[in-house]
């Protein structure tokens, strides 16, 4: 790591100084106007050469080395080689495109650039592969038609246009010398015979001749043409049209970068000129001796200048100030500020003093503190009336100079020192608290024995060490206690104790948290989620307006008024010597710090106030191997696996800001440490991707959102999970439907099973004919065959015989028509008429809209009803005097069937039954079983009803029967039953 210092006088002793300082290997140099930082490779830069500097649109920090591309955000060095997709490490050039494209032009014929978070190439770019090229590529860049322009060195111009055809345009025998993009938008073209084209509605037409030659390094911009070695300035465009103007020649130069306000960087072997083409002056010098190359000017003032062998230089305007010490030291371990100066210690046993007059000149004084040893590790040197005491590492000692020999000594292993009033020392040591006078050279007292104390500090009454298990209160009785237990951060290591003004003392734990502690309560914390980033706080002090805390990443400045804040951060980018600050001293408003890389000092006062230029972007969006570009648009992701990678660049050297993340509103925000998001898994549907930074010095959060889509697979989709609701209610009725399905069918197997028997059994009670019927017709028949009277007989016979047909018919069916049933039952009173002599009359009538043979009457249903009229009625009367009428009607939906005798009644019938001891008809049982077996089997109600036609004193009083059953008993007998 290099330090140097920009001097603006070119005259030749401070040159030959400058020389001789460079040989002395110096550290710092310092000036006026410019602090001077040398970025290598202990600060990340791995390079040496700088070929050249560009600031993208996202205000990216671009230098093409010979080991890659480095891009820079402020703070970290990003490397891109090989590896990451460049075709060549040694890249020359770079430049961007109105579409985001940064161009990376290698030494080799090969292209290739970069774009969110993402380097193409002619291997993976459909666009690069169609591109030939014939020697390397010196510039690349896209006019306002967003043709995109490709310079081949000293060869030809390629032309890709907005349809992606590729042209290629070559003048007649001359090179190209340099191209740009005119105020007007349109490519400029230089050629090596001094001839200047411009490319206009689709060809290039000559506008001019440029009064000179163009060398090597003659630049073209927007108006002129430049050539710094020959001195000469044409305008070819603007109101200075045609003017040629002489400027100082600067020799061998390197580059020429274009500025701001008409003027130029110049880069040569002997340093960088900034050079006015307006007024035609050479207004400053820059880093003579130093080969450099490109310059550019950040957005906050610095010049960022490349060099050959010397890597990237920083000139930055600040008020941090170090010493120039003639020889390398190693780390700081004490400092002590002094009214013109200051003296302190290192690792490797020196005495340090310097001292800086009023002009800012610096006087420096080594020693070595202990001439037989190498190494002396002192932490605490006071000077008095000839007598030096320091504390050292292997005791206390007296000396009469800083390199003799001591006059007395304590042996102590010393860590640091709290001096007091009247020659008080306390002392940390690793065997307690150690109280020491100096002027006695007598120890007083030792507080809190056999413990490893690493730091003391006193407020009030109360004595405060630190200690490797914590911090410890020790009281004026001697009693000492463990302070506030129940905070994790002081149940460990304590790294180093302060009081300000105001009794607060201030704690640093060895993970890199402050403390602000009152009444031995902690009040306030300060660590890397409030911007404290850091992992070791090695010192503290507190000065008129802030507590400084030196820490492995520079000097924290901390408000000393709640609430408690990061208020400044001072590190090796704004001037620091180095970024591991050991200790820290102040004198007035004056800071010193003693780092692991030399002394540096400054005016807290002139500390600028800290702005925040930031921009929080995402660099890359990787959704499983497709890369995704970031933007206001929803990205569709296509796997479930996401990998986010996002930067912040800020060039104030601000403290390093906290990050924080969350998807979508309602969740919390998790900080994380690193740059980089990775999600295994995501929620379906549209989030939004929030990532947040925040650092003390800003004066706001800096908030990026991503919205994303991650399409839900199939079975998550609303009409999926409505199909399946639908399709699991479908199966649910279906299953439900089967198994009522299948317990009607279970029960209808049951009930059929059921019907089975009761038709058969209705059918073999149907078949039963009262056998007395049977026998007293053929006794009837014998009778007339004995009497002789055939003619009868045969009569009888043929009646007898049909009816005895009818009857096996009629008992294979449950329905028949009502004509049928008619018949039959005429057949049967033909027969019963003849059996008894005709002793009765009988008449069947019906009336009814529709057809008989449409009617349905259970077979057989009529007969057994006549045949109880005939036997229990009519029978008892004198012969020729009985009646029995059949009437069939239909009412409405009914059928109605009256059945009508003139006989004895109901109840006369019975006390003959009873007194004759008379046998009631097996057919009239028969029929009522086969009716309740009916009504059973078919929901048609089938309703007898019996009656009287006339009281029983009237003598005769007949009977009448009225059957009725519905019509539709024919559509329930045919739906259920196999025998209608």
């Amino acid at each position: 790591m290099i330090r140097l210092t920009h001097t603006r006088r070119y005259d030749v002793v401070p040159c030959l100084l400058f020389y001789a300082l460079l040989l002395l290997a110096a550290k710092r140099l310092q000036a006026q106007s410019y602090t001077v930082i040398n970025y290598r490779w202990v600060q990340g830069f791995n390079a040496s050469n700088v070929y050249n500097i560009f600031q993208d649109s996202r205000k990216y920090l671009w230098i093409s080395t010979e080991n890659g591309v480095i891009r820079y955000n402020g703070s970290d060095f990003k490397h891109y080689t090989k590896k990451d997709g460049l075709l060549d490490n040694e890249v020359l050039s770079i430049s961007e495109d109105q579409l985001g494209r940064v161009w990376l032009l290698p030494f080799t014929n090969t292209l290739c650039y970069y774009r969110n978070g993402r380097l193409y190439n002619q291997s993976d770019d459909p666009l690069l592969k169609r591109i030939k090229l014939e020697a390397r590529v010196s510039q690349i860049m896209m006019d306002a038609s967003a043709n995109l322009w490709i310079r081949e060195e000293g060869q030809a111009l390629l032309r890709v246009d907005t349809a992606g055809k590729i042209s290629r345009w070559k003048p007649d025998q001359q090179a190209i010398q340099h191209i740009c993009i005119g105020k007007e938008g349109a490519l400029h073209v230089l050629c090596g015979n001094a001839a200047l084209y411009v490319f206009k509605k689709g060809y290039f037409e000559l506008t001019g001749q440029a009064p000179f030659e163009p060398d090597q390094f003659t630049v073209l911009n927007a108006s002129a043409v430049y050539s710094p070695a020959q001195g000469a300035l044409w305008y070819y465009a603007g109101e200075n049209s045609g003017q040629r103007r002489s400027l100082p020649k600067i020799t061998q130069p390197t580059g020429v970068t274009n500025n701001e306000d008409e003027t130029v960087f110049v880069g040569s072997e002997n340093g960088l000129y900034l050079v006015n083409l307006q007024s035609g002056t050479m207004m400053e010098q820059l880093l003579p001796g130093y080969k450099t190359g490109p310059c550019i000017r950040t957005q906050d003032g610095s010049l960022w200048i490349g060099t050959a062998g010397k890597g990237l230089i920083r000139m930055v305007r600040s008020p941090v100030r170090s010493v120039p010490f003639a020889q390398p030291l190693s780390a700081f371990l004490y400092i002590k500020a002094t009214a013109d100066g200051m003296y302190g210690t290192t690792q490797n046993g020196l005495f340090v003093e310097a001292k800086i007059s009023a002009d800012g000149r610096c006087q420096t004084n080594i020693q070595r503190i202990n001439p037989e040893r190498r190494y002396e590790h002192c932490v605490f040197v006071k000077r008095e009336k000839g007598q030096v005491w320091m504390l050292a590492a292997d005791g206390i000692k007296l000396k009469k100079s800083i390199q003799g020999k001591p006059v007395k000594a304590y042996y102590t292993c010393c860590k640091q020192a709290l001096e007091e009033a009247d020659g008080e020392m306390i002392t940390a040591t690793n065997t307690g608290v150690l109280k020491f006078n100096f002027r006695s050279f007598m120890p007083r007292d030792t507080l809190l024995k056999g413990q490893r104390v690493v730091t003391v500090s006193r407020i009030g009454d109360t004595l405060y060490a630190g200690t490797l298990s914590g911090l410890v209160a020790c009281f004026p009785d001697g009693h000492c206690l463990p302070v506030d237990t129940g905070n994790r951060f002081l149940r460990t290591r304590i790294t180093a104790l302060c009081k300000d003004s105001s009794h607060v003392l201030w704690c640093a734990d060895n993970g890199g948290v402050l403390l602000a502690i009152v009444h031995n309560k902690v009040i306030d914390t300060i660590g890397p989620e409030e911007g404290l980033q850091c992992s070791r706080i090695a010192a503290l002090k507190a000065s008129r307006k802030y507590l400084w805390a030196g820490t492995d990443n520079g000097l924290f400045a901390i408000t000393r008024k709640p609430p408690y804040r990061i208020a400044r951060h001072v590190t090796y980018t704004t001037g620091l010597a180095g970024n591991q600050v050991n200790c820290i001293d102040v004198k007035g408003d004056m800071i010193w710090a003693g780092t692991s890389e030399g002394v540096s000092y400054f005016d807290e006062n002139e500390l600028p106030e800290p702005y925040a230029i930031a921009r929080i972007e995402i660099s890359s969006i990787r959704n499983g191997d497709v890369f995704l570009t970031p933007g206001n648009d929803v990205l569709q992701l296509q796997s479930a696996s996401l990998s986010v990678e996002f930067d912040v660049i800020d060039f104030s050297g601000n403290a390093q800001p906290v990050f924080s993340w969350r998807l979508n509103e309602d969740t919390s925000w998790t900080t994380i440490s690193g740059r980089t998001l990775s999600f295994p898994s995501l929620p379906y549907g549209k989030f939004r991707l929030a990532i947040r930074a925040f650092s003390p010095n800003w004066h706001q959060q800096y908030t990026l959102v991503q919205d994303f889509y991650n399409k839900p697979p199939y079975y998550r989709n609303p009409w999926f999970i409505s199909m399946l609701v639908l399709l699991s209610v479908i199966a649910l009725i279906a299953m439900s439907t089967g198994i009522i399905r299948w317990l009607r069918r279970r029960d209808q197997q049951q009930l059929s099973v059921q019907r089975s028997l009761l038709h058969l059994e209705q059918m073999a009670l149907q078949g039963q004919l009262n056998p007395h019927f049977i026998f007293n017709c053929i006794a009837a028949i014998k009778e007339h065959y004995e009497a002789g009277d055939k003619e009868k007989a045969h009569e009888f016979v043929d009646a007898f015989s049909l009816l005895i047909r009818q009857t096996f018919e009629m008992s294979a069916e449950t329905f028949v028509s009502l004509d049928k049933e008619l018949e039959y039952l005429r057949q049967y009173l033909i027969v019963e008429q003849q059996r008894f002599n005709h002793v009765f009359r009988f008449s069947v009538t019906r009336q009814t809209q529709l057809p008989d043979k449409d009617i349905i009457i259970p077979a057989m249903l009529l007969q057994p009803v006549v045949e109880n009229a005939i036997r229990h009625g009519i029978r008892h009367l004198p012969d020729g005097m009985g009646f029995v009428t059949v009437r069939a009607e239909q009412q409405a939906e009914n059928v109605r069937i009256t059945i009508t005798d003139n006989g004895i009644g109901r109840e006369k019938s019975k006390m003959l039954s009873r007194h004759f001891n008379i046998r009631k008809l097996t057919s009239t049982a028969v029929n009522e079983k086969r009716l309740n077996i009916l009504n059973r089997l078919f929901p048609g109600k089938i309703n007898i009803h019996m009656e009287d036609l006339h009281p029983p004193d009237h003598g005769y009083s007949g009977t009448k029967v009225v059957i009725t059953y519905p019509l539709t008993i024919n559509q329930n007998s045919c739906h259920e039953s196999n025998h209608c």
